[in-house]
């Protein structure tokens, strides 16, 4: 189910499908809140947090980065590591922790 809205989301970014991507979100974090994380969950608050730096909440961004890379090394989460690593420091980090910080993630999207 998790793997099928990570499915969903990644469709919907590529397709511009904003309000397909949005509740995308919104369900895989209430089944990870349900049942328990997985790797997929890492995506799901990765999004969150983008949505939050949209919103104006870089704090709250900054906590659901940190939240989805501990899920993903938790998870050890290899169909989602790149897409986490490249957007945690491009679009939330980069409003709240030093370049330096960020590019230990950039490494590891790379890699991934």
């Amino acid at each position: 189910s998790m793997r099928l809205f990570s499915q969903i989301i990644t469709t919907a970014i590529q397709n511009g499908r904003i309000t397909e991507w949005l509740v995308a979100t919104v369900k895989s974090i209430r089944l990870t809140i349900k049942h328990g994380i997985c790797e997929h969950s890492a995506l799901a608050f990765t999004l969150w947090g983008l949505l939050s730096v949209g919103l104006g909440d870089s704090k709250g961004a900054t906590r659901f980065a940190n939240l989805s890379i501990s899920i993903l090394e938790r998870t050890n989460g290899e169909s989602t590591k790149g897409f986490v690593y490249v957007i945690c420091p491009v679009a939330i980090f980069r409003w709240s922790k030093s370049s330096v910080f960020s590019m230990d993630f950039y490494h590891r999207g790379y890699h991934a």
